[in-house]
């Protein structure tokens, strides 16, 4: 029996003792969502005799005639007995006789280092997000899984997955409300979005189609179909942004045109002289009008900034989309001192603009670094290095100004800052990580880390405001409050810079991991695990999150 069929049966267990010694009411829509979930997890990872008695019982259930809306204790003994027997007679079977084996799955197409899919998933199951989880990164995707639909609308914004996969049915807000939410959005910037359900009717597949769905995929699934479809998917998500070089949202460029237009810009250098500018331009304390006013009005101030830049703009000029809510400016015929002072009078137009209504209203401003491009053949990446130091002195000194860079991009450059928080009780291993962590990270941020003994010593000891974004690596077991509380009250709070907490576990059952997804946690690793797997996606969010 594998680690995902044992977790299964340990979460049915869990359910099932809650409802028949009364710790938890079994009302009847709990009941079916837990037999509609069950169906489409136990088949998928394997557990078929399981899946076809969920759902004979979930069918059943539907038809059921009650004096009230709950299943009395005996009525839901009586009504879940075939399911606990088989259940029963699954795990005395030996692995090798009776359980089948997990699908192998085929190679995964090539994708350059650090060009690798991002997929999202949003799923009420625990167990099917950890199977799902490591059957693709198996293949080397990058996955982000979580069961809050509040936390997936999140990461779709703060993440722009490549494909975003939800469940329909969940018991705090459905996968049809879902993407309602982010139709419009994942529109905007050709992010497909999947639907796995184990729901195989004509309606739930034809409102998922018309709330923007690129595919309905019914639980249980053949693996090997699945990855095609997604790879499918996301091969025409990247062609489409090839072609597509306007964004929808701001009316600027799409990053890929960047290059071009660099290189055309370059080429008049060469040949005439021409001299230009580059400015890099950042939105102040953008997350925190996500967080106070919610994404759509964030939507609003992208959009107004990219009507005004466009506006402001000379027709040589080139706006440019670089991600989130920075953007690059390519100002032909521009020196250094003429350059500063066009994007200083966009900053004090932009300014002046307010959003919002009534008397909640409110002003952006940004930063900005700019660099003189003073020398045909360096790649475009130092001269973008060289901007980002310059915005980057920008941010430090206070926000809402321009700052310049030196006259080389080989410059030294200010590195942005980056927080690491280790709370294990295990010398030794807060040691390990500090160190390890230092030597991947320590080039190319100015990087802190902090580390303590428990969840206690870091409530009282630390620092309460930081700058730029912050990754705590939690271990699972420590005497003085658990991994899970700490986890608990880091979710309770709203910070101003993203915060990514990945929780650390020796422990051999996935329950902890379930709980951890369940409370907020973005990802987990199983002690002991490599540090160059830790390494990887701490990197891969980061870049993310740029």
């Amino acid at each position: 029996m594998n680690k995902y069929q044992s977790a299964l049966f340990s979460s049915m267990k869990q359910q099932m003792s809650e409802w028949f010694d009364g710790l938890r009411a079994a009302d009847s829509e709990d009941v079916e969502r837990f037999l509609h979930s069950l169906k489409g997890t136990a088949g998928t990872i394997g557990l078929s005799r399981i899946a076809d008695i969920a759902s004979q019982l979930y069918d059943r259930c539907a038809h059921i005639q009650r004096d009230s809306a709950a299943f009395s204790q005996e009525e839901l003994r009586e009504f879940l007995y075939p399911l606990t027997r088989a259940a029963y007679d699954e795990q005395l079977l030996d692995a090798d006789d009776g359980v089948p084996a997990m699908p192998s799955l085929h190679p995964a197409s090539a994708y350059e280092p650090g060009e690798e899919p991002l997929l999202l998933v949003l799923d009420d199951d625990p167990t099917f997000l950890l199977y799902i989880r490591e059957q693709l990164e198996g293949l080397g995707w990058v996955v982000m899984t979580t069961v809050d639909p509040a936390k997936a609308i999140e990461y779709f914004h703060d993440l722009k997955p490549d494909c975003f996969i939800t469940d329909l049915n969940m018991p705090e807000q459905s996968g049809l409300e879902v993407l309602a939410a982010l139709r419009e959005k994942a529109r905007r910037q050709f992010i497909p979005t999947v639907v796995m359900s184990g729901f195989a009717d004509k309606t739930h597949r034809i409102e998922s189609y018309r709330l923007g769905a690129d595919d309905y995929i019914v639980k249980p699934f053949e693996w090997d179909e699945w990855i095609v479809r997604m790879e499918r998917l996301i091969e025409r998500k990247r062609e489409v942004e090839k072609v597509a070089m306007l964004d929808k949202l701001t009316g600027a460029y799409t990053r890929g045109y960047l290059s071009d237009s660099f290189q055309s810009m370059e080429s008049r250098l060469m040949r005439n002289g021409d001299p230009f500018s580059l400015a890099l331009v950042d939105l102040d304390r953008f997350k925190q009008i996500n967080d106070k006013y919610g994404h759509w009005m964030g939507d609003q101030v992208l959009e107004r900034f990219g009507k005004t830049v466009r506006g402001f703009s000379r027709k040589e000029d080139c706006v440019i989309r670089y991600g989130g809510e920075e953007f690059v400016l390519l100002l032909p015929n521009a020196r250094m001192p003429e350059a500063k002072t066009m994007a200083k009078r966009l900053l004090s137009v932009f300014s002046q603009q307010s959003f919002g209504d009534g008397e909640d209203v409110f002003r952006v401003t940004f930063s900005a670094g700019l660099v003189e491009v003073t020398e045909a053949g360096r790649p475009l990446e130092e001269w973008l290095h060289a901007a980002d130091a310059a915005l980057y002195a920008a941010k430090s000194g206070g926000r809402n100004r321009v700052m310049a860079a030196g006259g080389s991009a080989q410059a030294a450059p200010l590195k942005k800052q980056l927080h690491m928080t280790i709370i294990d009780d295990d010398a030794v291993m807060r040691t390990m990580l500090s160190e390890s962590l230092r030597e991947a990270f320590g080039g190319g941020y100015e990087l802190e880390i902090e580390t303590y003994r428990d969840g206690v010593s870091y409530f009282e000891q630390a620092p309460k405001t930081r700058q730029g974004p912050a990754f705590f690596l939690l271990d699972g077991i420590m005497p003085r409050m658990d991994g899970l509380e700490i986890l608990q009250r880091l979710r309770q709070e709203k910070p101003a810079h993203p915060v990514y907490i990945i929780m650390l576990t020796n422990r051999k059952s996935d329950r902890d991991i379930v709980r951890a997804l369940e409370l907020g946690a973005d990802d987990y690793l199983t002690k002991p695990f490599s540090m160059s797997v830790l390494e990887a996606r701490i990197d891969r969010l980061v870049k993310r999150i740029r």
